[in-house]
């Protein structure tokens, strides 16, 4: 529908100065009518063309503006990045690791 707008815009504004240069030259009306329809129609297909390419160039943009897409987070920080040797060689790892024994439950507490 916009290209439509577009083209009639465009069309009679170009068959309006059309005209109206017609009129200040004293043409004929054979020769005032002529060149204003052929203004009228060159003028309302090229605003046809015209109109298309700008509604998908305009829809393109509101699109990305109107409905931005979200932008993908990393939530991994350094620190919880396990280096390679960590996992070869445990003696690298860090000092303050104990792993969960039997004696160790006795420090945990239930809530009833």
């Amino acid at each position: 529908m916009f290209r439509l707008y577009v083209a009639f815009g465009l069309a009679v504004a170009a068959g309006l100065v059309t005209a109206i240069s017609g009129l200040w030259q004293d043409l004929g009306t054979f020769t005032l009518s002529y060149r204003t329809l052929i203004s009228i129609v060159i003028f309302g297909a090229v605003g046809f063309f015209f109109g298309g390419y700008a509604e998908v160039f305009v829809r393109g943009i509101l699109e990305t503006a109107l409905n931005p897409k979200g932008q993908n987070i990393d939530i991994t920080s350094k620190d919880s990045i396990v280096e390679a040797d960590e996992l070869i060689n445990p003696s690298h790892a860090q000092k303050n690791f104990s792993p969960l024994t039997p004696n160790d439950f006795e420090h945990f507490t239930v809530k009833e």
